[in-house]
């Protein structure tokens, strides 16, 4: 069922953070953005978003969880309105199709 004012969205992956600063341009209460990748998410916030002049993580809205991708298959007690599982070829240019 589709949700007419979306409050919580599951982010599965940063991506190239395209969908997440997305996100967060709606008027969403929290956005909860689920990346495994310590690696990524450090690139993101030291290379991306200084040279995009904007970074998603330090809206109050948003919150990252590093947790491995294997705890998305364990029972969770928070509901969201929306998930959002960005492609990751779209992230990274020399990846192939998934």
């Amino acid at each position: 069922a589709l949700v007419d004012q979306p409050a919580r969205v599951l982010m599965l992956g940063a991506g190239s953070s395209a969908a997440l600063q997305a996100a967060l341009t709606f008027p969403v209460n929290e956005v909860v953005c689920h990346e495994a990748d310590r690696d990524l998410q450090k690139l993101l916030s030291e290379q991306v978003f200084p040279r995009c002049g904007y970074n998603p993580y330090q809206d109050e809205r948003c919150r990252t969880l590093q947790q491995p991708a294997e705890w998305l298959l364990l029972p969770q007690t928070e509901q969201f309105d929306v998930i959002v599982a960005p492609s990751p070829s779209a992230s990274l240019p020399n990846a192939a199709p998934v």
